[in-house]
């Protein structure tokens, strides 16, 4: 996290780079977190970011990596002849390491040994694993801000393809060359990166950050996760759903899935709590996510989600229920009255844990014929309790899970039963 870690690296003490974030000094965070999770049943997959180093200024941090790798950062082709790390202004005005770089290849990979040797957490997210953001390729400036343009890139495509890159026009020939170069460096980088996870362990699983349309993804970050996809680098995508908006959040979504392949899980990256959408504008976004059979969803992030959007959605998206339950549920032997129990359950506790129980439902038809239970506003398979016609403002959900709607939410703040 920002070219530090969180535990005490032999790595980053190898490197001569500072071992430990300061303010972690003393303890071991990562240990104690994938301990107390796996104690309550949670998984724990650690965020990794690959090519952001912060936007701490190198040069004020004698220990700092593009301080005493000053030939690793990344730059743009604008000033490509700058001594000293330049920082991106459209990325908080952080610094990026090179892709194309072998040594900066090895240092991370090295950094992600370590993490999956001494701590065996349940899987690793890749994020940052592009290059800095720049400008609409329709921008009279995109040329000039496009990043790459580091002394090892140009020597290595000039001795590969007889052209410095900093001759080439964005209008050229050769500018789609230069482009799967730098996108092609990044590939490899997820491609070794998913094989040393893999060859440590069968069971803990890579994921990877990546931005939706596909093109622009290629154009802007130099980000070819399509091609991640097809040949199986990683195991799932947690895309960046970057609205509000519905229509867009689920055009966005569906760009991923036509353009991955079937093995590759997408767990959608739901933005709605960071951007202070509101809570109709979240449950729509997960519900649509589901609707288009997501594998499942990732909130962004914790500091933002408040109480308030905890609560709306651990009423009306997740419903928390026991394996023991899920097995008295699908056998028949639960009671409505205790069915009815778990339900109220849901409306004080949230777990982030989606339970797959509208078949085992189902098969109890007694509870489409019943008033007893209280709640009729449940909403099984996109078919009300009570037979009454849904409201046309009110979403309904083809998604195998009771969904709490958001009227009764409403009710439940107005006092009502």
């Amino acid at each position: 996290y920002h070219a530090k870690t969180i535990y005490p690296s032999t790595v980053l003490e190898r490197y001569g780079i500072s071992n430990q974030r300061q303010e972690f000094v003393g303890f071991d965070p990562l240990i104690i977190w994938i301990t107390e999770a796996h104690k309550r049943g949670m998984k724990l997959n650690v965020w990794f970011e690959c090519f952001y180093v912060g936007n701490d200024n190198p040069k004020y941090i004698p220990m700092h990596i593009l301080n005493v790798y000053p030939q690793w950062a990344n730059i743009t082709k604008e000033k490509y002849s700058q001594t000293g790390p330049v920082p991106s202004t459209t990325e908080h005005n952080g610094y990026f390491l090179d892709p194309a770089n072998p040594r900066v290849q090895d240092f991370l990979l090295a950094i992600l040994d370590e993490i999956v040797t001494k701590y065996n957490p349940d899987g690793i997210n890749l994020d940052y694993v592009r290059y800095p953001q720049t400008v609409e390729k329709k921008s009279s400036n995109y040329e000039n801000e496009n990043w790459g343009y580091t002394q090892y890139a140009r020597d290595e495509f000039l001795a590969k393809y007889g052209i410095d890159p900093v001759t080439i026009k964005n209008n050229s020939p050769e500018w789609s060359t230069w482009a799967k170069y730098r996108q092609d460096k990044v590939s490899d980088f997820v491609r070794q990166a998913g094989s040393l996870i893999r060859k440590r362990s069968t069971e803990m699983k890579i994921t990877a950050v990546i931005f939706p349309d596909r093109q622009r993804s290629l154009d802007t970050k130099m980000q070819d996760w399509r091609t991640w996809s097809y040949n199986n680098y990683v195991d799932g995508f947690t895309p960046l759903l970057l609205s509000c908006d519905y229509a867009t959040a689920k055009s966005l979504l569906q760009d991923i899935k036509n353009n991955s392949s079937p093995r590759t899980n997408i767990y959608a990256g739901i933005f709605v709590s960071f951007m202070k959408g509101s809570i109709d504008d979240m449950l729509r976004q997960i519900h649509m996510s589901r609707q288009l059979e997501a594998n499942g969803v990732i909130v962004f992030d914790y500091s933002h989600f408040s109480k308030e959007y905890m609560n709306a959605v651990s009423q009306s998206a997740f419903v928390p229920l026991s394996d023991k339950v899920i097995k008295k549920i699908k056998s028949g032997e639960i009671s409505q009255a205790k069915l009815q129990e778990y339900l109220d359950r849901a409306k004080k506790d949230f777990y982030m844990e989606e339970i797959l129980i509208n078949q085992a439902l189902n098969q109890k038809q007694e509870l489409k014929k019943t008033n007893n239970l209280n709640n009729q506003n449940i909403i099984i398979n996109s078919t009300p309790v009570n037979n009454q016609n849904v409201n046309s403002s009110k979403e309904t959900i083809k998604s195998k899970e009771i969904i709490l709607s958001p009227e009764l939410q409403q009710g439940r703040k107005n006092g009502k039963n």
